[in-house]
């Protein structure tokens, strides 16, 4: 597709200051890849057609900024931002993601990027809709997620804010023990994996609203064991807001 930075890495100066607007790539192996980058924006860019839309790879990646963007049937992963060097202060602002059928997105060693206002439309995946293994990093205003957040080892400091599943098909949110610190606040229709143990060791805090819609309780009663549990789990983390569960069609407790 197009690869754009300087791809020298190391102590070669970085594309500074470049602006791409309403550009659009489609039906090549990767869409977009782009390395070693320092303030440069992307306005309305279209990839679709391709097994990687959109990855950025270390070598001194930097405030760079993609607004409007939209990205449309990948099928290895939709956005991936890894490499030793990790890309730092990258930002995302209005961005759709539909009908892409591996990962959706995933952070390998990215630290300080942000997610704001994404919406998830991909009823075909079959990887995790987020993926994060890094630290400082921000999603805020992510609707629709239909597949997994899985939270990995290396994950430090990484904030959830207003994140919202689809009641089509709600995914789970999975803490692994040695990740850190991280907070979710005003978290909807997210199964909540019970591992209490990682939970807590994790430092791992919820706060705002939670509302857990357990596809795999089939009665109130199980419902009502795993709102216990949370609530546990909660206490000991000092969370503090409403818990709500619904099973079987109904709410079971609060």
């Amino acid at each position: 597709g197009v690869s754009f930075g300087n791809t020298g890495g190391g102590s070669t100066w970085p594309t500074h200051g470049s602006s791409w607007n309403n550009v659009l790539i489609g039906n090549f192996y990767t869409g977009l890849y782009v390395t070693n980058t320092n303030h440069v924006q992307f306005y309305g860019m279209n990839i679709g057609g391709a097994e990687y839309g959109l990855r950025m790879e270390g070598e001194d990646i930097t405030c760079t900024w993609f607004y409007g963007l939209t990205i449309e049937c990948t099928n290895t992963k939709a956005i991936e931002l890894y490499g030793t060097t990790n890309p730092t202060g990258i930002h995302f602002d209005g961005v759709l993601l539909q009908s892409n059928t591996g990962e959706v997105i995933d952070l390998d060693g990215a630290n300080s990027c942000s997610f704001e206002n994404v919406w998830f439309e991909n009823t075909g995946a079959t990887g995790n809709e987020i993926t994060v293994n890094g630290s400082s990093n921000y999603f805020f205003k992510c609707l629709g997620l239909r597949k997994d957040i899985d939270i990995e080892a290396s994950a430090i400091n990484n904030v959830f804010q207003n994140i919202e599943g689809n009641a089509d098909s709600i995914p789970t949110l999975t803490v692994v023990s040695n990740a850190f610190n991280n907070a979710f606040n005003e978290v909807r229709l997210i199964n909540i994996v019970d591992n209490g143990t990682a939970l807590v060791s994790s430092g791992t805090k919820f706060s705002g609203m939670i509302r857990n819609t357990n596809e795999g309780a089939t009665s109130a009663a199980t419902a009502e064991t795993d709102l216990q549990k949370i609530l546990i789990y909660g206490k000991i983390l000092g969370y503090q807001g409403t818990i709500e569960i619904k099973a079987a069609g109904r709410v079971s407790g609060t």
